[in-house]
């Protein structure tokens, strides 16, 4: 990147995973990861569907863990063993190339920032996790702000609530009341987030059951659906 820069007024929210990273083998370890911490916890592993709605459960997450008898103090101890499995492993994953950089990720994200987008990054994985994908990919110089969830993954952090996007967007000091705003992701989470945050929305790669749930439940929300992150260069920089 070279010259100076036209800034404009608007924001372009990246999601990470999935979004500008991917994984060659699907998000399954996920469930493997929560499975191996439950056990470290002695607690009795829930069925898969029950498993499966931790990840889009927002601030209702501690209902679930509840259930599943995590709460009060245990529900941050839970948090660390979970973080400490989810750090090695994904690190190693990386190594071995099992996650790499999105498809023409460099040539959008340096399209999008020379012609004078704000961009950011916000992510539901841990910060620290956040902030090494970033990091080793030499994704990080492309982006203003990034924010992962805490060590304590306050439920009203968790996306599609909208706390840490607010802390995202005031600490860039931006005005998202009188400007643009782009939300990128490839879940129903990120589209519900846009929705909340009166954002516009572009939905990545969708399975069929992500369009499925969104059509039904965000019924009258306008978003587009992308096959690929260059088609942000066509849509938001079409004289490029």
């Amino acid at each position: 990147m070279c010259g100076k820069k036209k800034m404009t007024e608007s924001l372009i929210i990246f999601d990470v995973d999935n979004t500008l990273i991917k994984y060659k083998e699907g998000l399954d370890f996920f469930d493997n990861i929560l499975i191996e911490a439950l056990k470290e916890h002695n607690i009795a592993i829930p069925s898969d569907k029950e498993r499966l709605t931790i990840w889009q459960s927002g601030k209702d997450y501690p209902l679930i863990f509840e259930r599943w008898g995590i709460e009060g103090e245990k529900i941050l101890e839970f948090w660390k063993t979970f973080d400490k499995l989810d750090t090695e492993i994904r690190k190693e994953m990386t190594l071995t190339k099992q996650i790499v950089p999105n498809d023409h990720v460099y040539e959008v994200l340096e399209q999008l920032s020379d012609g004078g987008f704000q961009l950011a990054a916000l992510s539901n994985s841990n910060q620290p996790i956040t902030e090494f994908f970033l990091k080793y990919f030499k994704l990080k110089k492309f982006f203003v702000a990034v924010r992962g969830l805490s060590p304590e993954k306050h439920p009203l952090d968790c996306k599609p609530e909208i706390n840490n996007y607010i802390k995202l967007i005031n600490s860039m000091g931006f005005d998202d009341s009188s400007n643009d705003v782009y939300i990128v992701g490839d879940s129903y989470t990120d589209i519900l987030l846009a929705k909340r945050v009166n954002a516009r929305a572009f939905l990545l790669n969708p399975n069929y059951e992500i369009l499925t749930r969104i059509k039904q439940a965000l019924s009258g929300f306008d978003y587009k659906v992308i096959d690929s992150l260059r088609a942000l260069l066509q849509i938001l920089m079409p004289s490029n």
